[in-house]
């Protein structure tokens, strides 16, 4: 990554719209490995956007074999669109998410991201600043939002139950993959936080680093919910994400000390009853 990150500035150095340089995400996380499937993720900071060149670059970088091009869009301020983004793949396993923005929005892109530093400015007004992954870090969540969780993974795990029912395999496992298992996550990832107290807790993208801060058998049973290829499998899905949901809750209590909905009772033997008569 070394050598893409000094290829990328030797770019920028040349080419004299450029007026800034920075580096983000993975590319600053000291928690990543630095291995072949690591991404170069930066930033061109320049006086017009429309003046970078896609072809120009690709010619000193190599072919891409994909690009995912996003324009207009602001990843940091959602009010304006005037960023430039290329996710570009390259022939071996090296990728650069590659940004080009204004130079006016360097401001918020420091503020917005402690991951998020200036390596390069063409007048020497900014300094590379130490990194941390604090703003991806979680804590024990406010009784609303841990209310707000539960109450999303009760309701459409009913509708799991309500798509076996029905013999809708499709409707259920698509139901049970995109609006159950994420609370699940979302809740487990709450645990792990809340039990480290001030420290709080980084789950990374896509709660990739959840596995190695729970405990093995919960885990285990958390792998377990993704094998769901026909009706008794997902059934079974829905009643370990339903135990495992109760696991979470009561840890919740005990860590946060977060109370438990009056409706919870009454909503669990409900599905327990319909999950049992599939």
């Amino acid at each position: 990554m070394a050598t893409t990150l000094t290829q990328l500035l030797n770019y920028a150095q040349n080419h004299a719209f450029i007026q800034a340089v920075g580096t983000e995400g993975s590319t600053n996380d000291a928690s990543v490995p630095d291995d072949q499937w690591q991404d170069t993720d930066v930033t061109f900071f320049t006086n017009d956007v429309t003046q970078f060149d896609f072809a120009d670059w690709t010619a000193v970088f190599g072919q891409p074999t994909i690009v995912r091009q996003k324009e207009p869009t602001n990843p940091y301020i959602k009010e304006t669109a005037d960023w430039r983004i290329f996710l570009t793949q390259f022939a071996d396993s090296s990728r650069i998410d590659l940004k080009i923005a204004p130079v006016t929005a360097i401001s918020a892109y420091l503020a917005n991201d402690s991951l998020n530093t200036i390596v390069w400015s063409r007048d020497g007004s900014f300094q590379p600043r130490e990194t941390s992954d604090a703003s991806s870090r979680l804590y024990a969540p406010t009784q609303a939002a841990f209310n707000a969780m539960l109450n999303t993974f009760y309701w459409h795990i009913g509708n799991v139950a309500k798509g076996l029912g029905r013999d809708k395999f499709l409707y259920a496992v698509e139901i049970n993959n995109q609006l159950v298992r994420p609370q699940l996550l979302q809740g487990l990832a709450w645990v792990v936080a809340s039990a480290r107290g001030k420290d709080g807790f980084n789950p990374g993208p896509k709660f990739q680093n959840l596995a190695d801060h729970l405990p093995k058998d919960v885990y285990v049973r958390l792998q377990q919910t993704y094998r769901q290829e026909n009706v008794k499998k997902l059934r079974h899905s829905a009643l370990l994400e339903a135990s495992l949901m109760i696991w979470t809750q009561q840890r919740m209590v005990q860590y946060a000390g977060l109370r438990l909905p009056d409706y919870l009772a009454n909503r669990i033997r409900q599905l327990d009853d319909w999950i049992n008569r599939i």
